[in-house]
């Protein structure tokens, strides 16, 4: 299990927070979905649960984070530049999980991703794969180290329909929590049972986050129905200055 406590991460440079005081228990089921807009901090936030040495040459980070016994599956936003002009079995090769694993481990992994075991030994350089391919061969090296929970930073980006098909049965199949981010709505709706929104309010001068354990068109409904009672309130509130200012004599 990971528990995050009370977690601030701010720039480095202009102290601008990104995350404040944020707290989250990751349930064995969950499948928790980070969404908001670009430059709101959900990458950051992410790699910090994944390991904090990373983002410390640009960010301060307070708060806990404890993922005792936890093995972490991260998955970047982009495949890591050294990774680039290796051959796909070259890039297996990396993994001692992988000269490690049986012939049927192997087989249900890539039946599991959809694919054969030939996956693993193909001569093709991980930059020339597609991105649906690039996805599903990092998930493979990835369960080969068998992970207790998944971080997987914007999955679905460049993917076709039926790879982004598979991702969403991946998410919603998969026996272990899944954090993730995704701008799909589609995805996130067939998929996430916990929302976490972040986001930079006050002209991007404050941060604020939302944690909510319902699925993403019931938060996207909550919502809109704030958003109209805060419309209702603050026209009522221009109504009631017009009123008051209508009754203060103009002949003073």
């Amino acid at each position: 299990m990971i528990e995050i406590h009370n977690l601030t991460i701010c720039h480095r440079y202009d102290l601008r927070k990104m995350v404040d005081d944020f707290t989250l228990t990751v349930k064995p089921t969950d499948k928790i979905a980070i969404i908001g807009e670009e430059g709101n901090g959900k990458s950051t936030l992410l790699k910090c649960i994944v390991d904090q040495k990373p983002i410390d040459n640009y960010c301060e980070v307070q708060g806990t984070i404890r993922s005792k016994n936890e093995r972490i599956g991260y998955l970047p936003q982009e495949l890591e530049h050294k990774h680039a002009d290796k051959t796909v079995y070259e890039y297996f090769c990396e993994s001692d999980a992988f000269l490690l694993a049986t012939p049927s481990q192997l087989h249900d992994i890539a039946q599991g991703l959809g694919s054969y075991m030939e996956m693993y030994y193909q001569t093709q350089t991980m930059s020339s794969l597609s991105g649906g391919e690039k996805i599903k061969y990092q998930l493979a090296a990835m369960l080969l180290e068998q992970p207790s929970i998944l971080l997987l930073d914007e999955p679905s980006n460049d993917l076709d329909i039926r790879t982004l098909a598979w991702l969403e049965n991946f998410i919603k199949e998969s026996k272990i929590p899944i954090i993730y981010i995704s701008h799909d709505e589609t995805l996130l709706a067939n998929t996430a049972n916990c929302i976490v929104h972040l986001e930079l309010v006050k002209r991007k001068t404050e941060a604020r986050h939302t944690i909510m354990n319902i699925g993403y068109e019931a938060y996207k409904e909550l919502r809109n129905k704030q958003f109209k009672k805060q419309m209702i309130d603050a026209q009522s509130e221009c109504r009631q200055d017009k009123l008051r200012m209508e009754k203060i004599p103009t002949d003073l």
